[in-house]
């Protein structure tokens, strides 16, 4: 029998899985994933898409988008290597492009980014 991962189809619906340390998966794609998860168990009363579980998923996902993006920052801020880290950036981008709605999620996510920075600083 074949087995039906929604991660994969939402990655394929909505872009490539490069993206997945900017984004983490998709709030869609981990209740569809919960979901299928919970009716494949046999003791299952109800697929359990909300509630605490979800919250600590959504959670384990920021972290991880953060500690991939301090780690990525780092050659910045802690090695002060400003060519290098605009190279790596550049380079990394050009993939991204690539990848299917690549520019867009690029220009959204950077748009983001850049709102939360400046609610943060603010």
């Amino acid at each position: 029998e074949m087995e039906f991962d929604p991660t994969v189809f939402f990655s394929m619906l909505f872009g490539s899985d490069k993206f997945l340390p900017y984004t983490g998966p998709l709030a869609l794609a981990m209740q569809a994933d919960t979901a299928v998860k919970s009716m494949s168990r046999e003791d299952a009363e109800e697929p359990m898409t909300s509630g605490p579980q979800m919250q600590r998923k959504q959670y384990r996902r920021e972290v991880k988008c953060a500690v991939f993006l301090r780690d990525l920052l780092d050659r910045m801020v802690l090695g002060r290597d400003e060519p290098g880290f605009v190279q790596r950036a550049t380079e990394e981008a050009g993939e991204l492009a690539k990848a299917s709605f690549g520019p867009e999620m690029l220009s959204l996510l950077g748009g983001i980014y850049q709102v939360r920075a400046e609610l943060f600083l603010a």
